[in-house]
């Protein structure tokens, strides 16, 4: 049985609609074909973390770590994640990448995760997220372009996002 995280408490149940307060991975505006091919992948080892619906990463808020399910559509703040793994809200989590084990935070800020995202048409870019349990602060960033979703995103909307080569290594 899997986890849901609603409103800073663990329940056990499946997903039933409900929105969740959480993390948000946003595909960007709309739900069509289109956003569905982005590829989210680690910057590190370049593995795509998003082989079918769901973005998979390792989560970790002190002793708690495991895999944790994401959701990548714009609004859904839904996390799946095992039984023993109890996220808190308004706690650090660390992000890394099941494949490599890289540690995904963003060079932008330690208070945010990134990964790296590819469109449909090959274009290739980043997305920064909010490292505080419940924050929903993002920010897609496209060459010189940053799009910033979610209710906290003025938190960080004077970071430079820029500057950065895409396939360095983090």
């Amino acid at each position: 049985m899997a986890r849901l995280y609603y409103a800073g408490a663990c329940t056990e149940g499946s997903l039933d609609g409900r929105p969740a307060l959480g993390l948000l991975l946003d595909q960007g505006e709309g739900a069509g074909d289109e956003a569905m091919k982005r590829t989210y992948h680690c910057l590190k080892c370049q593995s795509v973390l998003n082989p079918n619906v769901k973005i998979v990463m390792v989560v970790a808020q002190g002793p708690n770590r495991g895999l944790a399910l994401f959701s990548p559509q714009p609004g859904n703040y839904s996390i799946i994640y095992a039984d023993h793994l109890c996220l808190r809200q308004g706690e650090l989590t660390e992000f890394f990448c099941p494949v490599c084990g890289a540690d995904l935070t963003s060079t932008a800020s330690p208070n945010l995760a990134r990964l790296g995202v590819q469109l449909g048409d090959g274009t290739q870019g980043w997305v920064d997220f909010s490292r505080w349990f419940g924050e929903q602060a993002t920010y897609y960033v496209f060459g010189d372009q940053v799009r910033s979703y979610g209710e906290n995103a003025q938190l960080y909307s004077s970071l430079n996002f820029f500057g950065e080569g895409l396939n360095r290594e983090e």
